[in-house]
């Protein structure tokens, strides 16, 4: 049985939407992981009781879904996506379309940010951290432990 061009490029894009769609779902779940963390060594004691409201992380990544699938959803919607006939690959129609810089700042620049400032923020709480213990443990004399076991702790808590 041989498949109409018409409907296997229908198929590739709606492939396309999809795969577009879960990239920018996942990329916005790390953000949420990163924040998570954060918010965990940041603040312990709201975090607590921030966990006690399971249904927040769950709306949280329910609107993660929701959003990214309709954020994707616009290329089908104004019929965006571009199919090859040539090379069968499907690709985003950049025409001067105000689509693609704000697709490349939300699924790219501002999660990048995010994570990044998150990640720079542990990490230096977990060396405060450090340094208060070996404050610690050298006030009441304790045998210092060496650096590699602090760097071992600092990956651990990252």
């Amino acid at each position: 049985a041989v498949v109409s061009t018409q409907s296997t490029g229908e198929l590739i894009c709606i492939t396309g939407y999809l795969d577009n769609s879960l990239y920018v779902c996942c990329v916005w779940i790390l953000v949420l992981s990163a924040i998570e963390r954060y918010m965990s060594l940041r603040h312990p004691l709201a975090y607590r009781e921030l966990c006690k409201r399971q249904h927040i992380f769950k709306i949280a990544s329910l609107l993660c879904w929701v959003l990214s699938f309709s954020f994707c959803s616009y290329p089908l919607i104004k019929d965006e996506f571009g199919f090859d006939r040539v090379t069968f690959t499907v690709g985003i129609k950049v025409d001067g379309s105000a689509f693609f810089p704000m697709y490349f700042v939300l699924t790219f620049a501002l999660p990048l940010i995010i994570i990044s400032v998150a990640y720079v923020e542990i990490l230096r709480m977990s060396r405060q951290r450090i340094r208060m213990k070996r404050a610690i443990e050298q006030e009441h004399g304790l045998p210092m432990p060496s650096r590699k076991s602090d760097f071992r702790l600092a990956i651990m808590i990252i």
